[in-house]
């Protein structure tokens, strides 16, 4: 788990570089080789937002989550792989359209809250909500 300065540090980063793409592209959501080149840009990678995103959902606790099912179905990721919690699949339910999988009902917990939700399964997304 990241330190708060770490977190800081890390999160400056992310802000610069969000800073920089809005202003090369502000009505596009990709930019160029040559616009990530940029070292604003290029000093962010997918592993730093994911740290900094898995520090945010456990100091914040939101009441919903949206995060992803471990590949050994059995943990609450991030999208970058940062484990925020475990996960106990209850049971499998309806098919939402002929060619999806079957719908998985989970129960997690993360941090100290218990959530509820649903997914496809290992290494799909999965909306959670606190369970009351």
């Amino acid at each position: 788990m990241m330190t708060e300065e770490q977190y800081l540090a890390e999160r400056a980063i992310i802000d610069r570089a969000e800073a920089y793409r809005q202003r090369v592209a502000p009505k596009r959501n990709w930019i160029s080789a040559g616009e990530a080149a940029h070292p604003d840009y290029a000093a962010c990678d997918n592993a730093m937002r994911g740290r900094v995103e898995q520090y945010e959902i456990l100091r914040d606790m939101p009441d919903r989550i949206v995060a992803y099912v471990g590949q050994d179905d059995r943990t609450i990721t991030v999208w970058a792989g940062g484990v925020l919690g475990t996960a106990e699949p209850l049971f499998k339910t309806w098919r939402p359209s002929w060619d999806s999988e079957l719908r998985r009902y989970y129960r997690a917990c993360i941090g100290t809250r218990r959530y509820i939700g649903q997914s496809e399964g290992a290494g799909s997304y999965i909306r959670l909500h606190v369970v009351e």
